[in-house]
């Protein structure tokens, strides 16, 4: 079986994804005033995270292993400030955490044979056993092909495979040994605790056979109902609480309407509640003290017992890829992990006098001349507002709607611009509009599929992408306009493991950012948890798509856990692309290089930006001229980095919980520095980062930064 094959059956115990549907409304009314949530901390957890539980005092986050390391770690965090307390060695590919019984509960899932050399002796396909007093092994318990784990009633239940089944076995935690095993049809999926009881989900292959949520009673070990979750597929998962399972009904080949929605079913009669509850692509859910918390789509909301309405909601920074791998909740903090950071958060209280304005986007587009998305953090309303004369007056340019929020703009000079807004949550697609008089006239033109992220290269020609994440892997639909956005066409389609793919489509792996530079040049520039980042190029405006020649790691560089490639800057036949790559025991802050190609991308010559190895934001103008911040230093380079600036800006470069802020330079001398989501400083320069001067932005009550 594949890695990413296995990767699916991994990670199911912790993740749900999910797609809005143009189902009617389900639930109870959605509040017109949503409370929101503050950051509390952000910390660096790698590329190959796995598994986060919370208790004992400390947030255990579990990451597989780097190529040609020796084994995964299971990471202890302090709560309350993310530091790391210690990392402990849990095998190679640790799938699910759990704590009970006196212990911290790790499983393993090998993975990949090819790399057994390196495993753990004894902690590979196992569950692994850890004192949280003394964070050290006390022992494993031998259970190949082990996914998920909980501990309930005294006793530790792991889901194993076997050949056409899923195995849930009961291990004693007095013995570490294994005293039951009971047999249930289908691939083993999630398990949840509650009510008494031990629920799993199982789910097929075959599309005929509907997946099954099975109860089962731990006083005989014994299966004693079950029920069917027609949708529920591979990438599903099921919580419990007060009486209540919640299953994310997710199957991520199936039709769009059958994905992205989050039922309720009553654990004594497994009769569903109500009707389904759409969710803004929620790709994981944790039980929380009032309710339900649901995180996706760069974006996290809390759901209500009573029939799963939105009370609160956080929009996460721009940079947040948008599947979140899991999340864990707690009395008063909610930890959710979305690309390779954990987030802390905690929910605003209820009492807390006023509203304000959260920055979505800024995107100027020269210097008088500068568009802002700004969004209320207690009312469900998204203002559009431009300025003309350096942010001294600004209009309101809002769409002629009630706008919830924009899933996706575009702005193209003074005047054009596109908006992808809605008026709902949970759109299956949403509205169209668009500007040619900067905001004064808006033309509603089509509705286009929910989250779909445009791209235009004139009035005229332009793409919207449907990027679909799943577990570092990412679905593509590619649709063409040529009409201004009128109509769309579909022009390449990645299907699920690459099935139903269209000739010559982007490969299903890896997560993936898309851009055009010219009507039929394109790109598409990939994030991976393992192995070189490709890079590709359509010449036909996105029907078919060539893989270049991968980007060489640079000297000076160790062999990071995962590494994200930039789109291009291009003029010609030369390319300059930037590089991330996650921490390693020798650069734990990351590191960053830039890669120049003069051939077209048949060859590249990387270079680690010079200094000490850490994580940069990069603001690449031209091929020549490119603008670096590490939110302490700045470093400018105009020829290629033959020759480098550094120097320390007089003001403060960084947002509130400490991320550099993005730059954004049009002109080597015109540049901006911009938050993205968490309150924090916006600035501007004309003389190259020497000097900068604050912009505040006046949108509907609000005035920002704060």
């Amino acid at each position: 079986m594949s890695l990413c094959a296995r990767l699916v059956m991994v990670l199911v115990s912790a993740v749900v994804v999910t797609a809005a549907t143009g189902e009617p409304r389900a639930g109870a009314a959605q509040p017109s005033r949503l409370l929101g949530a503050h950051v509390v901390w952000r910390a660096a957890v790698g590329d190959r995270f796995q598994a986060l539980a919370v208790g004992d005092g400390a947030v255990w986050v579990a990451t597989g292993a780097p190529p040609r390391a020796a084994e995964g770690r299971l990471l202890r965090l302090d709560p309350k400030t993310g530091g790391r307390v210690a990392s402990i060695p849990v095998g190679w590919w640790p799938s699910s955490v759990a704590l009970g019984a006196g212990s911290v509960w790790v499983a393993d899932s090998i993975g990949d044979g090819s790399r057994l050399k390196h495993h753990l002796p004894g902690l590979e396909d196992a569950v692994t056993r850890i004192d949280p007093a003394t964070n050290r092994v006390l022992g494993s318990v031998a259970l190949p092909g082990v996914e998920s784990i909980v501990v309930a009633d005294g006793a530790v239940w792991a889901a194993t495979l076997a050949r056409d089944a899923e195995l849930v076995n009961r291990i004693d935690p007095r013995s570490d040994r294994v005293v039951a095993r009971i047999r249930l049809p289908g691939v083993a999926g999630p398990l949840a605790v509650g009510g008494g009881k031990v629920w799993a989900l199982t789910w097929f292959a075959d599309p005929s056979e509907h997946a099954r949520i099975s109860e089962i009673d731990p006083r005989s070990d014994r299966v004693v109902s079950s029920v069917q979750v027609p949708e529920a597929g591979p990438l599903s998962s099921v919580v419990y609480r007060q009486g209540v399972l919640w299953v994310g009904m997710v199957n991520p080949g199936g039709p769009l309407a059958l994905r992205g929605r989050v039922v309720r079913i009553d654990a004594r009669t497994l009769r569903p509640l109500g009707r389904a509850v759409l969710v803004p692509g929620a790709t994981a859910l944790a039980v929380s003290r009032d309710g339900v918390w649901a995180a996706g789509n760069r974006w996290l909301v809390s759901l209500n017992s009573a029939g799963g309405a939105f009370t609160r909601r956080f929009k996460f920074d721009a940079d947040v890829a948008s599947m979140t791998q899991s999340i864990a909740a707690g009395t008063r903090t909610v930890w959710v992990v979305a690309s390779s950071d954990i987030w802390a958060l905690a929910p605003l209280a209820s009492t807390r006098p006023g509203d304000y304005g959260v920055l979505q986007r800024f995107a100027p587009q020269s210097a008088s001349t500068w568009w802002a998305i700004v969004a209320s953090n207690r009312s469900a309303k998204t203002w559009l507002v431009r300025t003309t004369d350096s942010g001294r007056r600004w209009q309101d340019a809002t769409p002629p709607l009630k706008m919830v929020m924009v899933s996706s703009s575009f702005f193209l000079g003074r005047y054009a611009a596109w908006i992808e807004g809605s008026t709902r949550f949970e759109p299956r697609a949403e509205p169209l509009y668009r500007t040619l008089d900067g905001g004064r006239t808006w033309r509603r033109l089509t509705a286009v599929p929910a989250d779909c992220q445009l791209d235009f290269v004139d009035q005229r020609h332009g793409w919207c992408a449907v990027i679909g994440a799943a577990l570092g892997s990412s679905t593509v639909r590619l649709y063409r306009t040529s009409d201004g956005g009128s109509s769309w066409t579909l022009v390449s389609r990645t299907g699920v493991y690459d099935s139903r793919s269209t000739r010559d489509a982007l490969p299903y792996g890896c997560d993936k950012t898309i851009a055009f530079t010219s009507l039929t040049v394109g790109w598409a520039a990939s994030v991976c948890a393992g192995g070189p980042p490709p890079l590709y190029e359509s010449a036909d405006g996105g029907a078919h798509w060539r893989k270049l020649a991968p980007v060489p790691l640079p000297k000076g560089a160790s062999t990071p856990e995962g590494a994200d490639l930039s789109l291009p800057v291009v003029s010609g036949s030369r390319l300059a692309l930037s590089i991330g790559f996650s921490g390693t025991p020798k650069s734990p802050r990351g590191a960053t290089a830039i890669a120049t190609s003069a051939n077209g991308g048949r060859s590249w010559h990387p270079r680690l930006v010079p200094g000490r190895l850490r994580f940069w934001k990069v603001d690449l103008l031209d091929v020549r001229h490119w603008r670096l911040s590490d939110g302490t230093t700045l470093l400018a380079t105009d020829d290629a980095g033959g020759h480098w600036r550094r120097w320390k800006p007089p003001v403060q470069m960084k947002d509130s919980v400490g991320t550099p802020l993005t730059l954004n330079f049009l002109s080597p001398s015109l540049g901006f520095a911009i938050p993205n989501a968490n309150a924090g400083p916006l600035w501007w320069t004309r003389n190259r980062g020497t000097t900068w001067q604050p912009i505040t932005i006046t949108a509907g009550p609000f005035t920002l930064p704060r």
